[in-house]
């Protein structure tokens, strides 16, 4: 059952999105702007570093980009669905053939070699494999909808993002769409693959929203209802139903809910001239004339109470409200509560010990009161107190850092030995001191160990020199020592002459320098650091900071060398390189063309 209303679910939101959808220009980048978000558009490219295979992100190339209708775009090498290139799902990258490619429905497309959904190959749910594109053919529904194919290896559902090989169909050749979640072969009646029992065949039809009928009687997904006037009997969405007598949830029985007022009011919430309702369940204590929804985002009032997924709160209905700096948190006259709104357990309650009075939320992740500082993440919702923070000095440097007038934070927690009065961001993960470069919680260079010291010196080579080895093993030591006579090849950054050289926010990540070396720092949200983690620090021990080139914010050079998203590119003549536009990874010398970062001439 559960399955059928999920399906549903996503393809009424598709739904809902389409007809406000648009490609435009901003900035010289493009971006897909639908009713709610306007989203940047990009390429998800390989590229190489040493001998591993990297992926990075790249923007359309501007002068080939061609939009197809409000779901596709293409540019030379790409096929952008929404924001984002089509792609084999969870896998290596694999450009669509441009010259074969064809838009199926506004889901749907496909090119010689595969069937696309959405953004990413279409693969069976069973093996992973893609669907046979040779035999592959479209099953229709009555109503011109594309929820089934089929293939020489059968046939699949593919309302959700993989598709779904129907095993229970008796005999395939006579398989057929009735509509919605019904279907049928010369014998049987189907809720997807699932026989559905004692229907009389000849006179079953789909009523949409998972409903059907035959002469005697209507069906919810595969079970059949309890309905005692089917002539009055009408569907209102996906989960209720009603005929002039009774209401309906999911096919079961709403009792005592009267038919002639009942109206839903959204996805979970409906009524009577009696009662509200909660996902087909009385909702005790609310005043269905004056309940209303979508109140301070996702709770519910009536002229007494506040709601919040379907249970009343014991709060001051008419003092209560939500912040809208941070959504988790609210307050009435006499307490802070805290909402989470992402756990399995969605719950509000009481912040014990906060002062009303001087509760404030200071940004997405920070709050604070009198007498405590808070911390809230805006990617796990886990509410924590900071401890010995003082609350009267605690401002906010940007999301995740703040400061008092001891210490720094960065999520919540202490960074040590930052000194505050020379503390600086540089973005929104990056910052310095005095003394020190740090990301997020660490010191840059502190997370590397002796062997990447090591590394610096083998440059890829799988022979060492004893000369050189001795002298990796003399670095290493004075590393660990601390001495300073060998700071040139000590991953420790200088912090008065760090600095930022291409743009911090850009998607990929930044270039920067100190008087030592050259940095490319991975922006932490394209990185695997959702959580947290270190993000990926690319050390460029090669580049003459005293004669850096910035080119764009995909390629800087010195006098020797050239890089490309921090990785060095060793066929580049950095004398006579140079790139297309501010924006592009195209480039050239004079001896190559280049582009996602590697050579393609």
């Amino acid at each position: 059952m559960r399955k059928g209303f999920f399906k549903i679910l996503i393809s009424l939101i598709f739904v809902a999105n389409l007809g406000f959808a648009e490609y435009i220009i901003e900035g010289g980048k493009i971006y897909y702007k639908d009713k709610d978000f306007k989203s940047l558009v990009f390429k998800e490219k390989e590229t190489r570093n040493s001998e591993q295979l990297r992926k990075e992100i790249f923007y359309p190339d501007m002068e080939s980009f061609k939009i197809l209708d409000e779901n596709y775009a293409i540019d030379k090498d790409s096929v952008f669905f929404h924001n984002s290139n089509i792609t084999r799902q969870n896998s290596d990258i694999e450009n669509v053939d441009l010259s074969t490619f064809e838009i199926i429905n506004e889901t749907l497309s496909k090119d010689k070699n595969n069937v696309y959904k959405w953004s990413s190959i279409l693969t069976s749910d069973q093996t992973g494999d893609p669907l046979d594109i040779k035999t592959f053919s479209i099953i229709k529904s009555p109503n011109g909808e594309i929820n089934y194919v089929k293939d020489k290896n059968g046939i699949y559902d593919i309302s959700m993002l993989f598709a779904e090989k129907l095993e229970g169909i008796k005999d395939e050749n006579t398989f057929r769409v009735l509509g919605d979640v019904y279907t049928e072969d010369k014998y049987n009646i189907y809720y997807y693959d699932v026989k559905i029992k004692n229907v009389d065949k000849s006179s079953f039809k789909s009523l949409g929203n998972g409903y059907g009928r035959d002469r005697n009687g209507i069906f919810y997904n595969e079970k059949r209802m309890k309905v005692s006037d089917i002539s009055s009997f009408e569907v209102m969405n996906s989960n209720y139903s009603k005929d002039k007598n009774t209401v309906f949830y999911n096919g079961d029985i709403i009792k005592n809910a009267d038919s002639s007022s009942f109206k839903i009011i959204d996805g979970n919430y409906s009524k009577d001239k009696n009662s509200v309702y909660y996902n087909g369940e009385k909702f005790q204590g609310a005043d269905p004339e004056t309940f209303e929804v979508d109140v301070f985002s996702y709770f519910e009032k009536d002229k007494n109470n506040i709601f919040y997924n379907g249970e009343k709160l014991k709060v001051d209905a008419g003092t209560f409200y939500i912040f809208k700096e941070n959504e988790n948190f609210g307050k009435d006259s006499k307490n802070v509560y805290y909402v989470d709104i992402l756990s399995n357990n969605e719950k509000i309650e009481v912040i014990e010990g906060a002062d009303v009075s001087s509760f404030e939320v200071l940004n997405k992740n920070y709050a604070k009161d009198n007498n405590k500082v808070y911390y809230n993440s805006d990617i796990i919702n886990i509410l924590s107190k900071i401890d010995d923070a003082d609350s009267e000095t605690f401002t906010v440097l940007s999301d995740d850092y703040a400061k008092d007038k001891t210490n720094i934070y960065y999520s919540g927690s202490k960074l040590k030995n930052a000194d505050v009065k020379t503390f600086k961001i540089i973005s929104d993960f990056v910052a310095k001191d005095k003394d020190r470069v740090y990301i997020k919680y660490w010191e840059l260079g502190e997370e590397e160990s002796s062997d990447n010291l090591m590394n610096l010196l083998l440059e890829e080579e799988d022979i060492i020199s004893k000369e050189k080895f001795e002298k990796a093993i003399k670095l290493v030591a004075n590393f660990y020592k601390g001495e300073k006579e060998n700071e040139k090849v000590k991953l420790k950054a200088d912090s008065q002459t760090f600095k930022a050289i291409t743009d911090v926010k850009e998607i990929n990540g930044f270039y920067a320098i100190d008087k030592y070396r050259g940095y490319y720092i991975e922006n932490s949200e394209s990185s695997s650091d959702s959580f947290g983690y270190l993000s990926e620090v690319y050390y460029l021990d090669d580049l003459n900071v005293k004669n850096v080139k910035v080119l764009n914010n995909y390629y800087i050079k010195d006098d020797k060398n050239v890089y490309c998203l921090g990785i060095k590119l060793k066929e580049a003549d950095a004398l006579t390189f140079k790139v297309k536009n501010s924006f592009s990874s195209e480039a050239q010398d004079k001896n190559h063309k280049y582009e996602y970062c590697k050579v393609i001439k």
